[in-house]
């Protein structure tokens, strides 16, 4: 499966997409939509790593996926991380967000899963 979510075991409000290899947009949508009922049964706000460090190729329509993807975020969105060293991910991710300013949630990068972990529960540590 290229693109699939999981809970956390470690962090019950927070989920984890992984991307791995070549994906598309019928590989991630299965996978956001079981986000979003994860996101739904929760009664505190959430958060989401998106887990990039051995996805492959970026859809050719990453950015209308960006921009669908962020228009059905839950509304109690703690934080979105985006983990992988991908410089070209990093870029689109900043290309997103310049684009559509309007997106509320905090996005952070960085480039290891170890790293967006800590970065989870550093926020909610501060936030909460």
């Amino acid at each position: 499966m290229p693109v699939r979510f999981e809970p956390s075991s470690q962090q019950p409000d927070l989920g984890i997409m992984t991307l791995e290899g070549d994906w598309n947009w019928m590989d991630y949508e299965p996978a956001y939509k079981a986000f979003l009922d994860f996101a739904e049964s929760m009664s505190t706000p959430v958060y989401l790593i998106l887990d990039t460090t051995t996805s492959g190729r970026l859809p050719a329509n990453v950015l209308s996926l960006g921009s669908s993807t962020t228009r059905r975020l839950p509304e109690d969105m703690a934080l979105i991380v985006i983990a992988g060293q991908s410089t070209f991910v990093r870029a689109v991710a900043d290309l997103f967000l310049r684009v559509n300013r309007w997106v509320k949630v905090e996005i952070k990068m960085t480039a290891t899963l170890e790293e967006a972990l800590d970065i989870t529960q550093n926020h909610r540590a501060t936030h909460h």
